[in-house]
């Protein structure tokens, strides 16, 4: 469990289950932000929220360094 702030609002990131969540409470109040932070922590916990999944492109290194996308000096 951890707040912490990026610009004016704040942010959480905590794992449940081994499952990682991070999103923003939306608020710029840190008060407020420890409330819905715990709630967002039960919701996990009962299921009811899912972490986001980010889609990850794997390429071998071989595939790699023949793209003609790779950086030339």
């Amino acid at each position: 469990m951890a707040l912490y702030k990026r610009g004016k609002t704040w942010h959480t990131d905590f794992s449940v289950n081994g499952e990682r969540f991070r999103q923003s409470v939306e608020t710029t109040d840190w008060r407020e932000a420890q409330s819905t932070e715990k709630e967002l922590i039960a919701q996990a916990s009962e299921g009811k929220i899912t972490p986001k999944a980010q889609a990850f492109c794997a390429r071998s290194s071989k595939s790699a360094a023949d793209s003609p996308t790779k950086r030339r000096r």
